[in-house]
């Protein structure tokens, strides 16, 4: 597997077959990577299972950690859920 990644070592793809031009890098044959947003490509034996594009970064191809930066998107039920949590809360419901 292949990793490539952006600034702050942020992965951006994971991809199984990678090929390059002048401007691009096309992974997977169907998707293509300006090169000026890429800091690294890292040829990797194993990646854990949680890992995902976004969610984890990866330094050297060889350590994979949470990014800090990342945030879970919720959907609308839930956010609206909490939200009518907070307010009884705060109503002493």
């Amino acid at each position: 597997m292949i990793v490539i990644t952006k600034a702050n070592d942020v992965i951006i793809a994971i991809a199984e077959s990678i090929n390059e031009d002048r401007n691009f890098i096309e992974i997977n044959h169907n998707t293509n990577i300006p090169k000026n947003l890429v800091k690294g490509i890292y040829e990797v034996k194993e990646i854990p299972k949680e890992v995902k594009p976004l969610k984890y970064c990866c330094i050297e191809g060889a350590e994979f950690h949470l990014n800090p930066n990342y945030k879970e998107n919720y959907s609308s039920e839930e956010r609206i859920a909490a939200l009518e949590d907070a307010v009884n809360i705060l109503l002493g419901f």
